[in-house]
């Protein structure tokens, strides 16, 4: 609950940059995906 309460006093740039930051982290976790199912099939 706090932290929803803190969500409301942010500004539009910071959930910019949360965005980006979670779309970075995203892209990493589909690569690494990826390499897992490429290690499976290869198996």
């Amino acid at each position: 609950m706090e932290q929803r309460l803190a969500a409301i006093n942010w500004q539009p740039q910071d959930l910019n940059n949360r965005v980006l930051e979670l779309e970075n982290v995203l892209e990493r976790k589909e690569k690494h995906i990826d390499s897992l199912e490429k290690q499976l099939s290869e198996q």
